[in-house]
């Protein structure tokens, strides 16, 4: 059975690890996209743009799968962190479908003036996620995880990179060629939990 492509995430043990590597790899995208840079051509800047929409919907995907599965629940309950979570999870996930419906509409010729004003709006959601994240959730959901269950954690959520349609990643391994259950990254962000559990379970395992 083949193993998950390999990804700039070298060295991951834990699921702090793997949620932080997902952030670098965000931060240095989004960077990428708001830098000007003399050579970039249309081309690859559509590129970037694409990547960037469907590296956003995985980890926020596996964030929800595997780092706060019981959100929802608790935010009914009453629970004001969750609610609080769960308002910045939706905020992140409308910026990046308002910064994909640009990126779609400029790629058809309409322009990119939208694109700008929703990478910066998506920069903003992205840093305040990346921020409380690392700051709070990752510290004490490391507190609860025994060494061997946060390693287990860390490869589940590795595997989402198989939501992410082959040719997207640069880094791909050419011999691991996994079909994405999703056509779109508005596909995969309106996807059920149930639903995406299902296609993890069907990704290849170490």
């Amino acid at each position: 059975m083949p193993s998950p492509p390999k990804s700039p995430s070298i060295g991951i043990r834990y699921i702090s690890d793997a949620v932080k590597s997902d952030h670098r790899l965000l931060e240095r995208l989004h960077a990428s996209l708001v830098s000007p840079t003399p050579n970039k051509t249309l081309e690859s800047q559509r590129a970037l743009c694409s990547r960037l929409a469907w590296e956003l919907a995985r980890h926020l995907v596996a964030m929800e799968l595997f780092i706060f599965p019981g959100t929802a629940q608790r935010a009914k309950q009453g629970n004001q962190a969750a609610q609080e979570r769960q308002r910045d999870m939706a905020q992140l996930r409308e910026a990046l479908r308002s910064f994909s419906a640009a990126a779609a509409a400029a790629a058809g010729g309409q322009g990119d003036g939208q694109v700008k004003t929703a990478l910066g709006e998506l920069g903003g959601h992205l840093g305040r996620h990346i921020r409380d994240v690392e700051r709070v959730d990752l510290v004490n959901i490391e507190k609860v995880l025994s060494g061997q269950e946060s390693e287990d954690m860390a490869r589940d959520f590795e595997r989402s990179v198989f939501f992410i349609p082959h040719g997207v990643r640069e880094e791909e391994d050419d011999d691991v060629k996994v079909k994405a259950p999703y056509k779109s990254v508005e596909g995969l962000l309106d996807a059920g939990a149930g639903e995406l559990r299902a296609a993890v379970e069907k990704f290849p395992r170490e």
